[in-house]
C-alpha cells in the first residue's frame, strides 16, 4: 500500500510538471521557484567545487547558469521530461540532464562536491530516502542546498490535512524542526536554516 501511495505522488507530479513545463518560467506555478533562484546562486557562489547535481532541476535556470562556470561539470535529474526538454533549450549540452527518480539517482557513491534541491521536496513521498541518496551521492565534506516553501504553523498544519487533494503531487510542507531531523536522520552533519523571502527557506548542511 505503502508503494502505491508513494507512485500515486510521483504520478501526479509528473503529469503536472509536464503539464506546467512551457510556462513555468513566467506563470504562478513557477513562481516560489523563481523567487529561491538567487538565495541559492548565492550560496553556489560562496563555495569550491569541481560538479554539482541540481536534483529537480526543472526548466534549468540554475544549471544554465551554474553550467558556464569554469571547470564545473553540472548535471542535472528531474522527473518531467518535458521540464528536461526545456531545461536543453537553456543549457544546449553544457550540462549532463537525466530523466530520473530522487528516490534513486543513477550516479556512483561520493560522486559530487555539491547537491541542490530547489522547491521540489514537498513532492517527494519518501524524504528520508532522497536524503538517504543525496547524501549518498555526495563526497565527503560535500554540500547540500536544499531550499523550500514554509508557512506560519497553522497555515501549514492546516494546507498538509488537505494536501493530498492536490492536483500537483504536492506531498507535505515542512515545518523548520521537522527538515532539520529529516537531514540529521540522514547522516548529514551540522546544517543551517536559512528563512528567505517571506515563505521560503534554505538549509545548508554537509557531509
Amino acid at each position: 500500500m505503502v508503494l502505491v501511495k508513494h507512485d500515486y505522488y510521483k504520478k501526479k507530479s509528473k503529469q503536472a510538471f509536464n503539464r506546467q513545463a512551457a510556462y513555468y518560467d513566467h506563470d504562478k506555478n513557477g513562481s516560489h521557484a523563481r523567487t529561491m533562484y538567487p538565495y541559492i546562486l548565492d550560496k553556489i557562489n560562496n563555495l569550491q567545487f569541481k560538479n554539482i547535481l541540481d536534483i529537480g532541476c526543472g526548466t534549468g535556470e540554475i544549471l544554465s547558469a551554474v553550467a558556464d562556470y569554469n571547470g564545473v561539470r553540472a548535471y542535472g535529474i528531474d522527473i518531467s521530461l518535458k521540464m528536461l526538454s526545456v531545461a536543453e533549450t537553456k543549457i544546449v549540452h553544457k550540462a549532463q540532464l537525466m530523466l530520473g527518480d530522487a528516490e534513486k539517482l543513477p550516479y556512483g557513491d561520493c560522486f559530487f562536491d555539491v547537491v541542490i534541491c530547489n522547491d521540489s521536496f514537498h513532492h517527494y513521498p519518501n524524504p528520508l530516502a532522497v536524503l538517504l541518496e543525496m547524501r549518498r551521492v555526495l563526497k565527503a565534506g560535500g554540500t547540500l542546498l536544499l531550499s523550500d516553501i514554509c508557512l506560519p504553523n497553522f497555515k501549514r498544519v492546516l494546507l498538509n490535512m488537505f494536501i493530498y487533494l492536490s492536483p500537483d503531487g504536492d506531498y507535505k510542507i515542512y515545518s523548520r524542526n521537522a527538515i532539520r531531523n529529516l537531514v540529521k536522520q540522514a547522516g548529514f552533519v551540522s546544517g543551517t536554516y536559512e528563512k528567505v523571502n517571506d515563505n521560503g527557506f534554505i538549509v545548508c548542511a554537509h557531509t
